[in-house]
């Protein structure tokens, strides 16, 4: 196999992402007094120890700084491992409400986490902030290993993957993570102001993007490595046939999960 599945591109994202945001992570934190963004910085990176505004900046590199030290400052009572375990909590609110409802009729997502687990056993995960939020889950006890929680925890952290891949392929390029943003069609000014960038800070790394050489190349070839960078953790330890079903199965997931969201 030389290219990655389908589905394990924009499918994977979507789906691994659904919990993120809205109405899981609001549920998760209100019982912490605090709003679902808060628990989406705070929790997400709960399990790494010592974590502060500035790490967690570094980490969250989609982010404006400023963003994470007022997050950081409003929520200066909350300790990480609360956060860490509501945050999962998100992810099992999700999991009950787009995949429980019909997990009957696709038993065939119970094998999610055998794959996921055996691929995130051997991946290279070196300790720079651009693994960082995989690293940190991955050496957590998963809250289930079968059933919709463990099949939804298995996209959560197969994304992350991902995640770290993409940053390692923007670093190996040298390309900044704010320009590629602002020049992302599926991204651009209107979804960097959702993610809380100041006009004055979307127009300069509009500037910055404008004097990057070969902006949309690199861009692509950003996403073709990060393409092969999964397909080689994948390929470290499952068969040709084994990624192609991985694909598919995320694909079955996300289309479940989709259905769901549209029947709310």
């Amino acid at each position: 196999m030389s290219t990655l599945p389908a589905g394990l591109r924009t499918p994977l994202v979507r789906v691994g992402s659904y919990f993120m945001v809205g109405q899981d992570q609001e549920a998760a934190a209100a019982s912490l007094g605090i709003k679902g963004g808060a628990l989406y910085f705070r929790g997400r990176i709960g399990p790494l120890a010592g974590a502060d505004s500035a790490r967690a900046a570094a980490v969250y590199r989609i982010f404006p700084p400023g963003l994470l030290d007022h997050v950081f400052r409003s929520t200066a009572g909350l300790d990480a491992a609360t956060a860490a375990a509501a945050y999962e909590q998100a992810a099992a609110h999700a999991a009950q409400r787009l995949l429980a409802p019909t997990y009957r009729d696709t038993p065939e997502l119970d094998e999610l986490p055998a794959l996921v687990r055996a691929v995130l056993a051997v991946a290279q995960l070196p300790e720079i902030d651009a693994t960082t939020v995989t690293r940190i889950w991955r050496d957590r006890r998963w809250p289930a290993l079968d059933g919709p929680l463990g099949a939804y925890w298995a996209l959560v952290l197969l994304r992350e993957l991902r995640g770290s891949r993409h940053f390692q392929a923007l670093d190996a390029t040298g390309l900044d993570t704010g320009a590629a943003s602002w020049a992302d069609p599926h991204v651009g000014p209107e979804v960097l102001a959702r993610r809380g960038w100041r006009p004055e800070q979307i127009a300069e790394l509009e500037q910055l993007a404008g004097v990057v050489p070969d902006l949309e190349a690199r861009r692509d070839a950003v996403e073709e490595a990060t393409d092969a960078a999964l397909l080689a953790d994948l390929q470290a330890v499952l068969t040709a046939e084994q990624i192609e079903r991985l694909g598919e199965l995320v694909v079955t997931a996300e289309n479940t999960a989709a259905a769901a969201q549209r029947s709310h």
